[in-house]
C-alpha cells in the first residue's frame, strides 16, 4: 500500500525530497501535521520546489493548500537526535527497489469518495442506514464535495468510482457514540479514505442523534451493537462480490479493522473480543463496588450470559477506541479476552469517559500490544466533527462539551487523532513497516498536546 515505484532522473530527485520531507514531518512531528487537500497538490508543490532548486523547501506553508513544515529548532545534542531518526527513517523507507511511504500525517493520495445505503437487517427486523468512505478516483471539474445533512461541508466526493489502484482496499468499521450518527467523525473517516480505507459506518437504530432511548432500549441496543457491526461487514462483502456494484473485486474481505468513539468505543472492545460476564457485573453493581451507568444496561440484561463478539468478527485485526466507556461492565478479565492490537485514545477534559475510570483501567487491563494516547484539553466530543453544527454551542446538550474556550481546537484534536490512527491501521492491518516510526515514543515526543505509553 502506498508504494510508488521510482523510474527516471526526475522521479529519483523528487523521491530524494519526499524522503527528506518524510523525515522533516517526522522531526517535525504532529506540530507539522497539517492535512493538504490530495495528492495532486502536494505533488504541485514538490514540482515547484524541485524546479527552483530546493530553494522553497520551507516556504511550502506559504502555498495554498499546504502543509506547515517547519521543524523544531534543532541545534547541538537535538541536532544529532534528528541525524539519528532520520536515518531510522530512511532504513525504514528504503529498499532494494526504492520504494516510498507516504506519510499518515498528510491527507492521503486519494481522493476520497462517499455513498450511502439503507439495508433491511431481518435478524432484528430493523433497517440501517450506512454511510461508506472509499478511496475514489478525481471527481469530474466542478463536483463540489459532499454536505452532511446539508450543513456541513465535506471533503468527499458523492458515488465517485472506486479507485482501482492498489485494490483490493481493507475495510475499517465505525461505530458513533450513544446518540450519535453514523457521519460524526467525518474529518477522521475522510482522512482514512484518503490513505486507501473503505469505511463503512452504521447508524445504530434508536441511538442517534434523533432519538432518546430509555434504560431499557439503550440496554438492549448494547447487545446488537455488534451485531450491527458484523451485519455492515457482510453488506461489504456482498457489494465486492456483486459484478454491477462499483465495489466489485476491490474490498479486501480478510483486513478489517474496528474503530468508534464512546457507546462505539465499547463496541470496539467488544468487536476487538472484550467479554462481559453479566453474573458478575450485576454483583459488582449491586455490591456498590462501581457507580456506572452501565449498571442501568446491566441490571436489565439476562442473568447467567457471557456477552461476547459475533462469531464472524474474528476477522478483525485492529481496534482503536476513542474516548471509550464500559470498564465496569467488562472488568480485568473481560478485556484480558481481547485478542487484537489496541490503540485507545482518551481526554483529559472528557467528563463522560474519565481518564481515571475509564481510558486508564481499560488500557492497564489490555493484552499486549496496546497503545494509549491521552489528549490534553480533549473533552467527549474533541472525536468527532459534532461541535461544528451551526450553534452546537447554544444546543444545551452540546453547549457544555463544545465551548471553543474551554477545549483544544477541533482540527488539532483531529490531526493528533487522523495521524496515530492512520498509522495503527497501516501497520496492523496494512503490514506497512515504515508506519513503525509513527508509533514510537520518538514520534509521539513531538506533539505537546500528548501523553502517549505502549507495551
Amino acid at each position: 500500500m502506498f508504494v510508488y515505484k521510482i523510474e527516471g532522473i526526475f522521479i529519483n530527485v523528487k523521491r530524494i525530497f519526499r524522503i527528506v520531507l518524510s523525515v522533516i514531518l517526522i522531526t517535525g512531528g504532529c506540530d507539522c501535521g497539517k492535512s493538504t487537500t490530495n495528492a495532486e497538490d502536494e505533488d504541485e508543490n514538490i514540482r515547484e520546489n524541485i524546479e527552483e532548486g530546493f530553494d522553497g523547501l520551507f516556504d511550502l506553508n506559504e502555498t495554498e493548500n499546504s502543509v506547515d513544515f517547519y521543524p523544531d529548532e534543532i541545534s547541538g545534542e537535538n541536532e544529532q537526535d534528528l541525524l539519528d531518526l532520520e536515518s531510522d527513517i530512511l532504513d525504514t523507507q528504503e529498499d532494494e527497489n526504492s520504494t516510498f511511504v507516504y506519510p499518515p500525517n498528510l491527507r492521503g493520495p486519494f481522493y476520497a469518495g462517499v455513498r450511502t445505503l439503507r439495508e433491511y437487517f431481518s435478524d432484528y427486523s430493523k433497517w440501517l442506514d450506512i454511510m461508506i468512505w472509499y478511496p475514489a478516483l478525481a471527481p469530474p471539474p466542478g463536483t463540489q464535495p459532499y454536505k452532511y445533512m446539508w450543513i456541513l461541508q465535506g471533503n468527499a466526493y458523492e458515488n465517485q468510482p472506486v479507485d482501482p489502484y492498489p485494490a483490493p482496499h481493507p475495510i475499517i468499521l465505525f461505530s458513533h457514540g450513544n446518540k450519535g450518527i453514523n457521519f460524526q467523525s467525518f474529518t477522521l473517516t475522510e482522512h482514512l479514505a484518503s490513505h486507501g480505507f473503505i469505511v463503512a459506518a452504521p447508524n445504530h437504530p434508536g441511538n442517534t442523534l434523533f432519538d432518546n432511548p430509555s434504560d431499557e432500549e439503550i440496554a438492549r441496543i448494547a447487545l446488537e451493537r455488534p451485531y450491527d457491526i458484523a451485519f455492515t461487514y457482510d453488506k461489504v462483502v456482498a457489494l465486492n462480490r456483486n459484478p454491477s456494484d462499483i465495489f466489485y473485486g476491490k474490498v479486501d474481505e480478510s483486513a478489517v479493522g474496528m474503530l468508534g468513539h464512546s457507546f462505539g468505543g465499547y463496541t470496539t472492545l467488544m468487536i476487538a473480543g472484550a467479554t462481559i460476564n453479566v453474573d458478575n457485573a450485576k454483583e459488582r453493581c449491586a455490591s456498590g463496588e462501581i457507580d456506572s451507568t452501565f449498571c442501568n444496561y446491566i441490571n436489565v440484561w439476562p442473568a447467567g450470559e457471557i456477552v461476547s463478539r459475533p462469531p464472524t468478527m474474528w476477522i478483525v485485526k485492529a481496534a482503536v477506541p476513542l474516548a471509550p466507556g464500559g470498564y465496569q461492565a467488562f472488568y480485568d478479565d473481560g478485556l484480558a479476552n481481547v485478542d487484537v492490537p489496541v490503540m485507545i485514545f482518551g481526554g483529559t477534559l472528557d467528563e463522560w469517559c474519565t481518564l481515571e475510570d475509564e481510558i486508564r483501567p481499560i488500557y492497564n487491563a489490555l493484552p499486549s500490544p496496546a497503545y494509549k494516547i491521552e489528549i490534553e484539553g480533549a473533552g467527549h466530543m474533541s472525536f468527532t466533527d459534532i461541535c461544528r453544527i451551526p450553534g452546537s454551542i447554544l444546543i444545551p446538550e452540546l453547549a457544555q462539551m463544545c465551548d471553543p474556550s474551554v477545549y483544544i481546537d477541533l482540527d488539532r484534536a483531529f490531526e493528533i487523532t487522523n495521524t496515530f490512527t492512520t498509522a495503527f491501521f497501516r501497520y496492523y492491518i496494512e503490514n506497512e513497516e515504515g508506519m513503525s516510526p509513527y508509533l514510537s515514543p520518538d514520534f509521539a515526543s513531538t506533539c505537546p498536546e500528548i501523553d502517549f505509553a505502549i507495551k
